[in-house]
């Protein structure tokens, strides 16, 4: 890889992670160093203007030209701070790159201004060199940013320093500026050992929450999901109006009783995914299973005005999809399903293995018009019978006895005809 050919003591280093994770980690790095490129800038800015007292103690002559030098670098470190705002600062090799070069530029300019000023400032870049790792990447910027600490120095000291610098100035400016950079690149390992720990540990921690989150929107609609996990009090709803759909295989009970296990399991498991996938094409909320039963409610959790007939057309989508079924699998299936309007509450109860469940005379009124229906037939109430539009055939069934309830006025559904303009 290039970064083994860059870097000759992979033993040393923190262990690079597979390439996409690598990606990750490196905008993970981006977005931790920004608020310090900008401190840094601030704090640059700020510093370079008030220790402008200094430069008098040094050298007094000098201390008017490192005044217009240490304005312009003020001005410098401000514009890269307004950079980081800008889509230009999300190239963050090029902008560190001219951000530790105008830092260590600005030092050497001002020491090289002074008299001697090299002797008594060079602290000053070697704790610069120090804390550039909080910038760094990775090891190829920090490695960038070494070179650059060392070598812009040395440039001022030989190029711009007057009188001409003595041998020792050299040999004391590169002692600590080696120093710096083996401190430097010190830090910088464990720095990124402790960035790659901590960078998989939220990872994790993520897909963790990811997964949970999953399962949690498997087993509950998602805005009660929501409200579940911002508060621990019970869930609990009343609708004024809602359609509730139940629907039941018929000849599933013969047909499972000589077959194996994972077969029967198999096929129900293909049909009711197939229901899932119309529930939730036509809006409505499933509730759960019941064996070879299946229940859904339109208009819960959110309110819906044309729940009926979303519920109408669910349940004639239905006898179409067991029906294709019917025909794929060889199966002896049909269905029987009834559906009825009315109030209902909904909410959540338990602490294990909980299920966001209805209640309500209008529940109990949906199931005994499936368990009382025809086979391959929609037996729908009265009121749901009112709330569809005229689009919809019904078929008048009279009065059927609801136990706990009494007589009540049924139909069959049998149809959605074409609207006039062919809707």
């Amino acid at each position: 890889m290039a970064y083994d050919a860059i870097v000759r003591i992979p033993s040393l280093l923190p262990r690079p992670f597979e390439p996409a994770v690598e990606d990750d980690y490196r905008s993970y790095r981006i977005a931790q160093i920004v608020p310090f490129e900008r401190l840094a800038s601030l704090a640059g800015a700020i510093s370079i203007t008030a220790t402008y007292f200094w430069d008098s103690q040094v050298d007094d002559d000098a201390s008017t030209e490192t005044l217009v030098i240490r304005l312009l670098m003020a001005a410098i470190f401000l514009a890269l701070l307004g950079v980081t705002y800008t889509p230009i600062g999300k190239r963050h090799l090029l902008t560190q790159l001219v951000a530790t070069a105008t830092v260590f530029s600005g030092f050497s300019w001002v020491l090289a201004t002074l008299n001697d000023g090299f002797t008594v400032g060079i602290a000053g870049l070697t704790v610069s060199m120090v804390l550039l790792p909080l910038l760094s990447i990775d090891f190829r910027s920090m490695v960038a940013f070494g070179t650059m600490a060392v070598v812009i120095p040395n440039l001022f000291l030989r190029f711009v320093a007057t009188p001409p610098p003595a041998d020792f100035a050299y040999l004391n400016l590169n002692l600590w500026l080696g120093v710096a950079v083996v401190l430097s690149v010190l830090f910088w390992m464990l720095l990124d050992a402790g960035n790659r720990s901590l960078f998989l540990a939220e990872r994790n921690l993520a897909s963790e929450r990811e997964r949970s989150d999953r399962l949690l929107l498997n087993i509950l609609p998602s805005a009660i999901a929501e409200r579940l996990k911002g508060s621990d009090e019970p869930v609990s709803d009343r609708f004024d109006s809602v359609s509730v759909l139940f629907a039941d295989i018929v000849g599933f009970t013969s047909y499972a009783q000589n077959r194996e296990p994972r077969h029967v399991v198999e096929l129900l498991n293909a049909l009711f995914s197939r229901f899932d996938d119309l529930v939730g094409d036509h809006g409505l909320e499933k509730i759960k299973t019941l064996g070879d039963g299946y229940m859904a409610a339109a208009g819960v959790p959110t309110v819906l005005e044309d729940h009926a007939e979303r519920a109408a057309l669910t349940g004639l989508a239905m006898l179409e999809t067991i029906r294709e079924f019917r025909a794929e699998m060889g199966v002896d299936w049909d269905l029987r399903i009834g559906i009825h309007s009315g109030s209902v509450v909904a909410g959540v109860i338990g602490k294990h293995k909980f299920a966001y469940d209805l209640w309500g005379d209008t529940v109990n009124v949906a199931s005994r018009l499936e368990s009382g229906g025809v086979p391959g037939r929609i037996q729908i109430s009265g009121d749901t019978a009112d709330q569809l539009p005229a689009s919809y055939r019904l078929e008048e069934r009279g009065t059927v006895d609801i136990r706990n309830r009494g007589p009540l006025d049924t139909h069959f559904l049998m149809e959605r005809m074409e609207e006039p303009n062919g809707q």
